[in-house]
């Protein structure tokens, strides 16, 4: 073996270390500056504290704020240099967390109208919150016992078409084991004074979900 040639090898194992070094620091150093970018395109945007439904007000209250970075969506979206309107009511679904969509919200929903309404029947387990409601006024409180629950009995009058469920107010049990159910809906404004009359009088009515 050449005289030398033991000592040139802790030479080049030296070398590839620092150029390894340099490596990681290059690497160090992009990243970083990525990690920077990233940060500078941050911005904070409003999210749903609960869930929020079509036709729901909406408030200060029921909304949070999230630093996000949506990318190319970030126009979609409702951020905190869009000053809040009074009156907002959603006009879609919104879960939990989710970023609220600049279309999801508007200040006022013209053709639409919330009614609280008492129920003989109870709803299919099913129906949630946003979901669209037909409502029937019944010939008595008894007459869809023997029907199914998701079909009006005979003699009954459709008095809403698509009634958007807010949220089940009460539900509670009599003695004589009949349920009676509160909810409010959002009807349109061409079928709300049939509703408020039905409500007016007490007639029985049952909300069956609209087939999609």
């Amino acid at each position: 073996m050449p005289i030398g040639a033991a000592a040139s090898n802790p030479r080049k194992f030296y070398n590839r270390r620092a150029l390894l070094g340099v490596l990681l620091m290059v690497v160090a150093v992009a990243l970083v500056l990525l990690a920077i970018r990233l940060a500078a395109q941050m911005d904070t945007y409003y999210v749903a504290k609960k869930p929020l439904v079509v036709g729901q007000s909406v408030g200060p209250q029921d909304l949070g704020t999230i630093q996000a970075n949506p990318g190319n969506a970030a126009g979609k979206y409702l951020s905190t240099h869009t000053p809040l309107s009074k009156d907002l009511v959603a006009t879609q679904n919104i879960d939990t967390g989710e970023l609220v969509p600049k279309s999801a919200l508007m200040e006022t929903v013209p053709d639409m109208k919330s009614v609280v309404v008492e129920l003989c029947a109870p709803l299919p387990k099913r129906v949630k919150a946003g979901d669209y409601l037909e409502l029937w006024q019944l010939p008595d409180a008894d007459s869809w016992r023997n029907f199914d629950s998701e079909a009006p009995p005979p003699r009954a009058v459709q008095i809403a078409t698509e009634a958007i469920l807010v949220e089940v107010v009460k539900s509670e049990s009599t003695l004589s084991t009949s349920s009676k159910v509160s909810i409010e809906v959002m009807v349109e404004q061409s079928e709300l004074n049939n509703l408020l009359v039905a409500v007016g009088i007490e007639a029985p009515l049952m909300a069956i979900p609209v087939v999609s």
